[in-house]
């Protein structure tokens, strides 16, 4: 679930992008919820949000789904939505950059670089 301040009305919206991102394995729908007050900011108040559902684990890709939110949030709500918070976990200034500009290479600097896989590869357990 994804869920956005009491005050956004557009949800809608950022559900209708993700279904034309047409990610693989994947609905998003637009959902309210109430979180509870002891979670976040918003708890107890009526949010706006998606509902999403893994109909093929086989096809869904998360780095798709991160790609296409992210492609999404910075077209819908380029000022409310503070994306350079993401740098932490992408680790990337290019990306934050590609993020701000939305430039057309977003894409191609989200796939990972084949070296990491090598990398990673010998430090696998199983």
């Amino acid at each position: 679930r994804l869920g956005l301040d009491p005050v956004e009305t557009r949800i809608v919206g950022l559900a209708a992008e993700l279904h034309e991102a047409n990610l693989a394995g994947l609905k998003a729908e637009p959902h309210e919820f109430t979180p509870d007050p002891k979670e976040i900011v918003f708890g107890g108040q009526r949010c706006g949000g998606l509902r999403f559902t893994i109909d093929d684990v086989q096809a869904f890709s998360p780095p798709a789904l991160a790609l296409a939110l992210i492609k999404a949030l910075r077209k819908l709500y380029p000022q409310q939505w503070e994306y350079s918070k993401v740098e932490v976990l992408l680790a990337r200034p290019d990306l934050i950059e590609a993020i701000e500009d939305q430039a057309p290479e977003l894409d191609d600097l989200w796939v990972p670089d084949p070296e990491f896989f090598e990398v990673r590869a010998k430090y696998l357990l199983y």
